[in-house]
This record gives structure tokens, C-alpha cells and sequence, in this order.
């Protein structure tokens, strides 16, 4: 069998099923690049772009600084995956053997720079996927009616409680015909799953304790143990503000005081901490699931769970769902696995994952080849350029107090609020529209303004208490392009040189768009509400 995107085994168009008519790309690396996802991921026909604003080409043109949500594929990443590609058509052939060796490559390639002896890792979609797998394993671990408790879900995903609940979190599934949000899988229809949430934050958006988390973690997990239930307790490393929840040392005494009843599972999605901290987390016998698509800037849709050797020597059976074939293929879980699944595979792989994953791995392995602390020194003095051109803008402010008896630890995520001149704050629909806005060159009649005229992409706009807040982002694949400039001679001020311009650039559009929506909202005649209490 001939590799093509009309192969229907590997499920290449599986995404495409939402539209009737296809997006109008070139055929190749592009359609796969977007193929075999969800809705999140389907090109517009006309612009091209997904919701998140990306393209499945580079956009060399256009300032990525939204890496909390999604990034453009760099060109470095986009030829690699051309090249894995091509190499897979002139040599696997498409037969069934082909296929294996290069998705077990893949995990390969990501176990050798997070994985400990023993462990192994399954492909997901996303974080959100990760989240259904995680709930399939904790069941086949730990049996009998399951509590999940997931730390900071709004500061996670806007599915995730779903997916902790076994329900299907979006209308689309990859693989599947459409569902309806919030339905349970098929297979997990009377299943006793149970979602909680544990906050890190307080009603106002300030930062919770670290111990205050903890014990309410703790509580939780005792009360759901009590009740006769088994627990999946997370542990979150990086939110989408950068925060973390549930420290290691207390999930580890959770899991200890109740081993039979609970599993752990480190959400490391935004992968914003080093190797060492997700091997830490493996040894410690956690689940960890990552994603490429995040500070890595790999194409959307593309992540992993990671399994250390103590839980894969406890799962004999695999009870996976039937409606998870909606969301996993066959190939993407490692051959020991596979052999304990009962599952009816609706597909045998999925290359648009293993694509993304060819490019985030470019990115990763790029990363790491430089010095410690090479990286971790470009990191805080791009996290100080920005905050230095933000702090000269008195309309925004930085949601970044630390809690008391919290270690300040190096942030690659900056979230801002915007204020008002008389200091109301930017509503949510005020956010977005700063937030599309940016992402949209601007007319204007001052001559020489350029920076109106540039397309900057910012993470997302995310709900922090009462406020909504835009974040400003580093990335693996900038800090490896200043990093090399460095290494080819260049001193600090050259190598970020063209990034200080961007950065004057964006707070420059920034500032101006804030303006005018501070004088629209001036401008507006009075609330109906507001002219009858006057009247």
C-alpha cells in the first residue's frame, strides 16, 4: 500500500470530515500537518489559519509571542518534516512494519530526553487528550468508582474537566463522528468517573499558598479514599500564567500514604521546566503528560503521556473505552501496551501527530544542545526586556505577586491586564478585541508608524480572577535563535537585537490600541440601564 493522504487506514482527511468543503492547501507535509486533530486545528479555506491563528507553514513575517497558546512552525521545523516525509514514502512504503519503526522512533526520540530506564511513552492529540488517556489507565490500575482532581482547570484547558470526567470536551474528535460536548465516551456511559477542581487562585485572582493547596489536595483525596473511591490526583508544573500547584513533595506523600488507591499524574503540557524536573517526576512514580506545542513551539495538536516502569508493571489489562478510538490510534501506543488493549482501532496511525512531533522534536533537540546556562541567561534577560518596555505603559499591569513562602522562580509566561485611564479594567470582550487586533495590520495616518502595520501574536486571553489578562511569551525556538547568534560571535546586545525591535514594535501597537479603545469607550453614549436611574 502506497503512503498518500487518501490512504484511509491512516486516517490522514480523518480532521477534515468537519467541512464540506476542504481547506485550500497544497497537498503534502501541509494537509498532514493539519490532519488528524480536532476542530482546533482545521484551517480556515480562506485564510488558511486555525483558531489559534497559526498556519501549517512558517510565517516568517509575523511575531510569535503566544507560545502559551500556540506558535507558527518555524522553517528549521518544517524541513524536517519534509524531510522524515520523504523519507518515509521513499522507504516504509506504507506497509505495517514501515509505520511501526518510525512512530516507535518517535517515542524514542522523546524518551531520550525526558525518559528514565523503564519508562515509555503513548502519543496523544494534546494535553486534553492526555488527560481521557490518563483517566483509562488510573481505571485499569486502581479499578472501582474513580475521583479526578485536576489543579487550576481554568488555568489549564477549557475541556479538561470534561476529559476528567470521561465525557468527550469538544462537538469533533479526530477520529470519531461528531459527539455532542459533555456526552461520556462510548464504553464509559455508566462509568463512576467524578471531576473536581482544586484552585490556585482565590475569588480576586491572587495567588493561593502553596500549603494552602496542598492540604486542600490532601482533603480531598482522603474524603474521595473514605467515600470508597480511587483517586487520579494531579500535580500542576506550569499553568497558562505560568503558575504551578500541588508541589511534588506533598503528591508523593498523598501517593505513598495510599498507593493502591491513588495515581498521580504531573501536568507538564506547557513544558516550562527542565529535563530533569519531568524525570524527577517519573521517578517519583508519576504519569506525566507534555506537550510539543507549547514552549517548544511545535505545531498544534501534538502531545505525550509519559509512564514510568512501576505503574506499566501494574497494568495487565488495558481497559480503554471504545469511544477512545475516537481520539487515539493504534500506533500510538508502544507494542507493550497495544498487546494488553482491548480496543476496536477506528485507526492504525495518525501522521499528521507523528508529523507535528517530527517538528517539535527538531525544536527540542535544537534546545538542548546548547548550555544550561546559556538558556536559562537569555531566558531571564528576555523576560527583563519585556517587562522593562512594559512597565514604561501605566495602563498595563503584571499579574506576577508570588504568594508568601513561594521561591520566585524564572517566568517565560508574562500575563497582563489593561486598565482604563480613569482605572476600570479591560472587560474580557475588550481583551479579545486588543488580542484580534494585534494579530491584524492597522491603518494609520502617522507617516513612518511601521509598528501599526506589523501582525504580533499573543497567548490568548485567560480569565485571572475578575480580569482578563493577555500573556507575552518566550519560546524554546527564540531563545535557541539568540543563543546561536551568541555562539557565532555576536555580544548579548547584537544577538537580541532584532527581538528588542520586535518587542518596541508590539508595545508601541499595543499602547495605540489601548488608546483608542479607552476613547471608543469615552465616546459611548451611557448604558440604557445607567439613563433610567439618572432619570
Amino acid at each position: 500500500m502506497q503512503i498518500s493522504p487518501g490512504n484511509s487506514p491512516l486516517n490522514v482527511r480523518g480532521a477534515m470530515r468537519l467541512r464540506v468543503e476542504p481547506p485550500k492547501v497544497a497537498p503534502g507535509v501541509d494537509l498532514l500537518l493539519t490532519a488528524g486533530g480536532d476542530e482546533r486545528i482545521l484551517p480556515d479555506p480562506v485564510t488558511r489559519r486555525n483558531r489559534y491563528g497559526t498556519m501549517a507553514t512558517p510565517c516568517p513575517d509575523e511575531i510569535f509571542l503566544s507560545s502559551s497558546t500556540a506558535s507558527a512552525i518555524t522553517p528549521r521545523a518544517y524541513g524536517a518534516v519534509e524531510t522524515a516525509w520523504t523519507a518515509l514514502c521513499a522507504e516504509a512504503n506504507g506497509d505495517r512494519p514501515g509505520l511501526e519503526a518510525w512512530f516507535d522512533g518517535v517515542r524514542a526520540r522523546l524518551l531520550d530526553l525526558f525518559g528514565i530506564e523503564g519508562a515509555d511513552v503513548v502519543l496523544t492529540g494534546s494535553g486534553t487528550e492526555a488527560e481521557l488517556l490518563s483517566v483509562a489507565i488510573a481505571r485499569s490500575v486502581l479499578g472501582g468508582p474513580l475521583t479526578n482532581i485536576v489543579l487550576a482547570p481554568t488555568e489549564t484547558g477549557s475541556g479538561v474537566l470534561r476529559a476528567a470526567g470521561g465525557a468527550h470536551f469538544l462537538d469533533s474528535t479526530p477520529f470519531g463522528q461528531s459527539h455532542g460536548a459533555g456526552g461520556a465516551l462510548s464504553g464509559w456511559a455508566h462509568a463512576d468517573i467524578a471531576a473536581a477542581g482544586v484552585e490556585i487562585r482565590d475569588a480576586d485572582g491572587d495567588l493561593r499558598p502553596p500549603a494552602e493547596v496542598d492540604a486542600e489536595a490532601r482533603r480531598r483525596t482522603h474524603a474521595a479514599i473514605e467515600a470508597g473511591r480511587s483517586v487520579l490526583l494531579h500535580l500542576l508544573q506550569t499553568s497558562k500564567t505560568g503558575r504551578s500547584g500541588l508541589t511534588a513533595a506533598a503528591a508523593s506523600q498523598i501517593l505513598a500514604e495510599a498507593p493502591q488507591k491513588v495515581l498521580v499524574v504531573a501536568d507538564c503540557c506547557q513544558l516550562r521546566c527542565s529535563r530533569e524536573r519531568v524525570r524527577e517526576f517519573l521517578a517519583r512514580g508519576f504519569l506525566v503528560a507534555v506537550t510539543g506545542s507549547k514552549f517548544f513551539g511545535g505545531p498544534p495538536f501534538c502531545g505525550a503521556l509519559l509512564l514510568p516502569a512501576p505503574i506499566l508493571a501494574r497494568i495487565w489489562r488495558l481497559a480503554l473505552p471504545e469511544g477512545l478510538a475516537d481520539y487515539s490510534s493504534q500506533l500510538d501506543w508502544p507494542p507493550g501496551l497495544r498487546a494488553k488493549a482491548r480496543l476496536r482501532w477506528t485507526s492504525q496511525a495518525n501522521l499528521g501527530l507523528g508529523l507535528r512531533w517530527i517538528a517539535a522534536l527538531s525544536e527540542m533537540e535544537r534546545f538542548f544542545a546548547l548550555p544550561d546556562d546559556l538558556r536559562s541567561g537569555i531566558l531571564v534577560y528576555f523576560e527583563n526586556e519585556i517587562r522593562r518596555r512594559a512597565d514604561r505603559l501605566a495602563p498595563l499591569q503584571e499579574i506576577a505577586a508570588d504568594p508568601p513562602s513561594s521561591v520566585k522562580t524564572l517566568q517565560s509566561i508574562l500575563p497582563y491586564v489593561m486598565t482604563h485611564p480613569d482605572g476600570a479594567p479591560f472587560s474580557a470582550a475588550e481583551t479579545a478585541a486588543i488580542h484580534a487586533r494585534l494579530r491584524l495590520p492597522c491603518a494609520t495616518s502617522a507617516p513612518g508608524d511601521q509598528a501599526l502595520a506589523q501582525v504580533f501574536h499573543l497567548g490568548q486571553p485567560v480569565a485571572v480572577g475578575p480580569r482578563t489578562a493577555l500573556r507575552v511569551c518566550a519560546s524554546a525556538p527564540i531563545v535557541s535563535e539568540i543563543a546561536e547568534r551568541l555562539i557565532g560571535g555576536a555580544s548579548l546586545g547584537m544577538a537580541f537585537a532584532q527581538w528588542g525591535r520586535d518587542l518596541d514594535a508590539l508595545f508601541d501597537k499595543w499602547r495605540w490600541l489601548m488608546e483608542a479603545a479607552s476613547a471608543a469607550r469615552r465616546a459611548a453614549p451611557p448604558a440604557a440601564g445607567k439613563d433610567r436611574r439618572r432619570a
